[in-house]
């Protein structure tokens, strides 16, 4: 009986190291989607700072699939020939990296050659944690292993959003200034143009910011846009010269009764593109006058900024009406909850700076665009740290982990 128990003691136990290496690849999935759709929800960030077009973006978003797509057979012949714990290990060091650069990129082609790195990356990671599926799970649960890493996919999904949003806003806290700088207004024509059209319109949130506007501030607005609308006159009248040409030289080569029809629109096109033309001129001299009230533009600017800045710092600006239909950032409704007479001076600064980028959405520059770029370093680094995890729990099939027992290696 004794020798029996001394037996029972010794008697080796069932490891389970299996379900240690499918949740190290279910926490890949997660990183793999994570780092995939971040971008996505920086987009906006990365646009204005960079100063993207939507066709660029459009080319750096479809790039990734390109390179992702082409790469999916070699990475898994990669896989096979090497074997899968050395490649993934490496997958996941090369598309870590390449989000990390994504943080350093200073134009398009930076980005363009990141995101093709990128996809050609993430090839490998579901064909290798297949192959790694297939050779540490039994048959009978085989099935289960490999939902559990596709399930780790869509919680980076769903992630994602969340994540993305809370870092860039944890990276522009609201201790940093929310101050419009030089480069802030990127379009100061269509701005200056929106806002003396809704002061006008007696729009409470533009009247009670011009009303706290100097002189030298509010010359500079209306400089602003008499230069656009001269701007503007001079495109119609280019075109409507060209509308003329082409209307002339098809009346020149009519006949017959089409040739009385072309002349007639031909003249018409003409005296159009007269008028054009004259009013491009009458646009450009009132321009010229404008500017004669600013003696420079560049000093102007700096001083409407300060001016500006000083009144988001200060002024209640918030009107409910002023934003219907419009999509406030989370951070700005946050501060919408807490009472106007308990907000700090960070706190309203950060609140109006918001609301002024809700209203001037594609003239004005993101304050949180600060921390796109620390946000792509994080994931990044969070995945060197994953890297390592996976190299040190998965090995390429069970007997040579250490710590499985010969149980688990029966299965």
């Amino acid at each position: 009986m004794k020798a029996e128990l001394i037996m029972a003691s010794v008697e080796p136990t069932n490891s389970y190291v299996r379900y240690r290496v499918i949740f190290v690849c279910m926490l890949m999935a997660v990183l793999l989607y994570l780092d995939r759709f971040c971008i996505s929800f920086a987009e906006v960030f990365i646009k204005d700072e960079l100063g993207l077009s939507d066709e660029q973006i459009g080319i750096l978003l479809g790039s990734f699939f390109v390179s992702y797509a082409l790469c999916q057979v070699p990475s898994g012949w990669f896989s096979d020939r090497f074997g899968s714990r050395k490649m993934l290990t490496i997958y996941i060091l090369m598309w870590s990296l390449f989000t990390a650069m994504t943080g350093l990129a200073t134009g398009f082609i930076s980005l363009l050659i990141f995101r093709l790195g990128f996809g050609l990356s993430q090839a490998g990671a579901y064909p290798t944690s297949a192959n790694i599926v297939s050779k540490w799970m039994p048959l009978t649960e085989r099935g289960f292993a490999s939902s559990m890493v596709t399930v780790g996919g869509r919680i980076g999904g769903a992630l994602a959003p969340v994540l993305t949003a809370l870092l860039i806003i944890m990276y522009v806290p609201l201790t940093e200034s929310s101050d419009l700088t030089t480069g802030d207004i990127m379009n100061p024509h269509g701005l200056a143009t929106t806002f003396l059209e809704r002061v006008e319109e007696k729009q409470e949130f533009e009247t009670k910011i011009y009303a706290g506007l100097t002189s030298e501030s509010k010359n500079y607005l209306y400089a602003e846009a008499v230069a656009a609308k001269a701007e503007a006159a001079a495109e119609a009248a280019t075109t409507a010269r060209k509308v003329a040409e082409d209307t002339a030289a098809i009346a020149a080569n009519a006949s017959g009764e089409k040739k009385a029809l072309a002349e007639t629109e031909a003249k018409n096109a003409a005296a159009a593109a007269e008028l054009a033309v004259a009013e491009a001129a009458a646009a450009a001299d009132a321009a010229v006058e404008a500017k004669a009230l600013v003696k420079s533009f560049t000093k102007a600017e700096s001083s409407f900024l300060v001016n500006l800045n000083s009144i988001l710092q200060e002024q209640q600006l918030y009107n409910p009406e002023d934003f219907e239909g419009l999509t406030l950032n989370k951070q700005a409704e946050q501060l919408l909850e807490v009472s106007p007479g308990e907000l700090n001076v960070e706190q309203k600064s950060r609140l109006n700076r918001l609301l002024f980028e809700a209203r001037y959405a594609a003239d004005v520059r993101k304050v949180q665009g600060k921390g796109w770029r620390k946000m792509m370093m994080t994931y990044g680094l969070v995945g060197i740290v994953i890297a390592v995890i996976f190299w040190w729990v998965i090995r390429d099939y069970p007997r040579a982990h250490p710590s499985c027992s010969e149980q688990e290696l029966e299965l």
